[in-house]
């Protein structure tokens, strides 16, 4: 017969404070929001400043232990008008990535150019510090 753990809190060993998410394998960063950043919502993020179109960066509640971690984002079109398809990623040439913040741009598909767009999702792995 399977198990069942029905919890309200999980605490950390002194029973005084949450479990650290450190050294696990999952997501220590998530985000859904739209290109003018407002949050939808989010694990791990302070706020997102947004510098022009298609150009914003996440700011971590968190830091992360090192620069060497990972990020992967789409976003779309609400009504599925327009060119959906973007890339959201660093730039190669102004990189701006550190331990609390990630600068992104979201692009069009087709031409290349900075756009904004209504849904956009980012999820970070790597090490807390």
């Amino acid at each position: 017969m399977p198990s069942v753990l029905n919890v309200d809190t999980i605490a950390d060993k002194a029973g005084t404070g949450p479990v650290a998410l450190t050294k696990q394998e999952a997501a220590k960063i998530w985000l859904l929001y739209n290109s003018s950043g407002a949050i939808a919502d989010s694990f791990n993020i302070s706020t997102v400043t947004d510098h022009q179109t298609g150009d914003f960066t996440e700011n971590y509640s968190n830091n992360m232990s090192t620069v060497n971690y990972t990020k992967i984002g789409s976003s779309g079109q609400a009504d599925g008008g327009g060119t959906p398809l973007r890339v959201i990623g660093q730039n190669e040439d102004n990189e701006v990535k550190t331990t609390n913040t990630m600068r992104l741009y979201n692009l069009t598909s087709n031409a290349g150019g900075a756009a904004d767009n209504p849904r956009i999702s980012t999820t970070t792995h790597g090490d807390l510090a």
